[in-house]
């Protein structure tokens, strides 16, 4: 899966009108699904309901005897999404995800890595830090391609910040893509569009 692959397949997740194989929702976690030239390309939405934000705020460690210390919210539906979405995969499957579909598609990874499934590549975008060091270990030690990216100063890849266990499982690839000047909200560089442009040539 290359970046802008994973870039319009996020930005894809957001739009109602996009095609895919696939879409399933379990405990409000949204993943889409399409097979490009053989390789099942699994999509995690970010935050746009009530809920979503609900989710991201969930942000105390929950146990898991596998990841360790994930962040409860980033947790939540995880291990439902994957007894689903594992019937459509075949022998190559990536995760991608913005935002809140970032820390999504890590978990999703790690917990495929983790029961003997392979990943050939995991790529985030504006994800926040989803789990204490033992999830960075399992995706690091399993072999999968992995990157993020974080653009400008776009400050979703900077929480949780309550605890400093909180990290990414990779160093984040610098974007650097302008928003509109008109746009003054504080997520003006969050945006999935911001990103997309920023990995393609």
């Amino acid at each position: 899966m290359t970046p802008i692959q994973a870039a319009q397949a996020c930005s894809d997740s957001y739009d109602p009108a996009a095609k895919w194989d696939h879409e399933w929702v379990e405990e409000e976690v949204r993943v889409y699904h399409r097979n490009v030239e053989g390789l099942d390309i699994f999509a995690f939405r970010g935050s746009i309901t009530a809920l979503d934000w609900m989710r991201d705020a969930e942000g105390w460690p929950a146990w898991d005897s596998n990841l360790g210390f994930v962040h409860a919210g980033f947790m939540r539906g995880a291990k439902r999404v994957y007894a689903e979405i594992q019937a459509a995969a075949g022998p190559r499957v990536a995760f991608t995800g913005h935002s809140l579909g970032g820390a999504r598609a890590r978990v999703q990874a790690a917990l495929w890595a983790v029961n003997g499934r392979k990943v050939e590549s995991l790529i985030t975008f504006g994800s926040p830090k989803p789990a204490f060091a033992n999830l960075s270990r399992v995706i690091q030690k399993s072999g999968m391609a992995h990157s993020s990216y974080r653009n400008r100063n776009d400050p979703v890849p900077l929480v949780p910040a309550i605890l400093p266990m909180w990290e990414h499982p990779d160093l984040w690839k610098a974007v650097d893509v302008a928003p509109e000047p008109t746009d003054l909200e504080p997520l003006r560089d969050h945006h999935i569009e911001l990103y997309l442009r920023g990995v393609s040539p």
